[in-house]
């Protein structure tokens, strides 16, 4: 869960990349609409593992939804979402142990 809301709040990092600088407007609205569309899909999936519901998304659509976009330049901050969530969870497991063993 803690992977999943951690890719999630990367996507919204992710987004930001698609505003004008010092502006309001979008110069990537697509690129904005999939990062939307992503999160939707990966807070809902969060949402369904919560509340325990009786069909779940396996594994690999999830990281479909995440990594899997024709657009360059959204597959590239999809996998830094990604990696930098997944080196985040493993790093505070590894924190957690010591802390543990200690």
């Amino acid at each position: 869960m803690r992977f999943l809301a951690r890719v999630g709040h990367n996507l919204t990092m992710a987004a930001r990349g698609t505003f004008v600088p010092q502006a309001d407007g979008v110069h990537a609205p697509e690129r904005l609409r999939m990062l939307s569309e992503c999160q939707h899909r990966i807070f809902g999936h969060m949402y369904d593992l919560m509340t325990k519901a009786e069909r779940l998304r396996p594994d690999e659509a999830i990281v479909s939804i995440i990594l899997d976009h024709r657009d360059q330049p959204l597959r590239l901050q999809a996998a830094w979402a990604f990696e930098e969530a997944l080196a985040g969870v493993l790093s505070s497991n590894t924190s957690l142990e010591r802390t543990r063993e200690g």
